[in-house]
């Protein structure tokens, strides 16, 4: 799977996207990157975390 990222295009409050099923996904007039370097300060789609979230739960320790 490649991983790539996408933003609307010419917004003025621009947030990044890497889940395709987001309901938010930019289909047309968008940028798409491959990397997005952690120095950049870029902000990322709260869905699109909460779909990635969900893909990978957490495991709740058993109770002793």
């Amino acid at each position: 799977m490649i991983l790539f990222y996408r933003r609307h295009k010419d917004t003025l409050d621009p947030e990044w996207h890497f889940r395709t099923d987001c309901p938010h996904w930019p289909d047309t007039n968008f940028v798409q990157l491959h990397f997005i370097n952690p120095e950049m300060n870029e902000r990322f789609c709260e869905d699109c975390a909460n779909l990635e979230a969900a893909m990978f739960p957490s495991k709740k320790p058993a109770d002793a």
